[in-house]
């Protein structure tokens, strides 16, 4: 009995060593300093805007890690207020090395339509002051963005955004940050971002799918994130709809001639890792070797006459 209870015990001990406390912060800004409301700031057009509200839903997190593996964070959802610190544990995980984080803002379409009333009132998909919830056909607000624009801040914008086809899932690139025994993976949110593009002079009030409400999200997914190490966030579909273009074997192992399909003879082809670095690939053929490169998680950018590619490859 007493070496049962030993091994038992033994076992417990190399399960819990085994496992990583992850922990997702993320540094709330306007441009180049910390998020405030009333704040006066400014978009890539120029129009002058502040911000009286910015609450955004983070739901369908996974964690890519070890060589291309994707472990979910199962039943995540975060209500995420930028006028408060955001630093949430995401639980423990069998993790050697982190190599992404992804993500999706709003709720997903399994929940977005489920009865907030069924949620203990601590939960971030209970009913909320002010609401986050549309209603019962379109679900949860996916982002409530309020303020005002113009040159002296006098015309009231509001993008309330929402719907299931606005549900955007991106990639982010990073390894985190060791912290005593967690492991920290440290975002920046740069809100102006969000109105990349949008026009916010003469004010722009928009409850639901289509116009700036869409843009809004569509930029929450291209734009507003950073890792620490820099990287920028990368729209799911980046990565999967150019299905014109394969990229084989991938996985790759380290003897691999890795092969792509599909290019001009004058293509060029950029692999990124996770920390940002770059590697110039000198095709062959069509082909190219992964023998001197680190495994993990790269990104393929090809570039083909105008035509530019992103593909994920893993190596093993």
């Amino acid at each position: 009995m007493k070496r049962l209870f030993l091994l038992a015990l033994l076992t417990l001990s190399t399960l819990t060593w085994g496992q990583t406390n992850v922990i997702l912060k993320i540094n709330h800004m306007l441009g180049n300093q910390s998020f405030a409301l009333q704040t006066g700031t400014t978009n890539n057009l120029g129009n002058n805007f502040n911000v009286s509200r910015l609450q955004y839903y983070i739901s369908s997190i996974a964690l890519v890690h070890d060589g291309g593996t994707v472990t979910p964070v199962t039943d995540k959802y975060m209500l995420v207020d930028a006028n408060d610190s955001t630093y949430e544990s995401l639980g423990s995980f069998n993790i050697t090395n982190l190599e992404a984080i992804r993500f999706g803002i709003g709720v997903d379409a399994d929940k977005n339509h489920a009865d907030p009333s069924s949620y203990p009132a601590n939960h971030p998909l209970a009913p909320k002051s002010p609401s986050m919830h549309w209603g019962w056909a379109a679900g949860y607000r996916f982002m409530a963005f309020e303020g005002k624009g113009g040159p002296t801040y006098s015309y009231i914008f509001e993008l309330h955004a929402l719907d299931d086809a606005n549900y955007f899932i991106q990639t982010i690139p990073t390894a985190g940050i060791s912290s005593g025994n967690d492991l920290v993976i440290e975002l920046t949110g740069d809100y102006t971002r969000i109105l990349e593009n949008i026009d916010v002079n003469s004010g722009a009030v928009v409850h639901g799918s289509s116009g700036a409400a869409k843009t809004s999200l569509e930029n929450f997914a291209y734009y507003v994130f950073t890792s620490s190490e820099g990287n920028a966030s990368m729209h799911m579909d980046e990565l999967t709809t150019s299905n014109e273009v394969r990229i084989a074997p991938n996985p790759a192992t380290k003897n691999s001639l890795v092969y792509i399909d599909q290019i001009s003879a004058t293509a060029t082809v950029t692999l990124t890792d996770i920390t940002g670095k770059q590697f110039p690939i000198k095709l062959s053929n069509k082909k190219f070797s992964v023998a001197e490169l680190a495994t993990g998680l790269y990104i393929v950018r090809i570039t083909d006459g105008n035509k530019v590619t992103l593909k994920k490859l893993v190596i093993q």
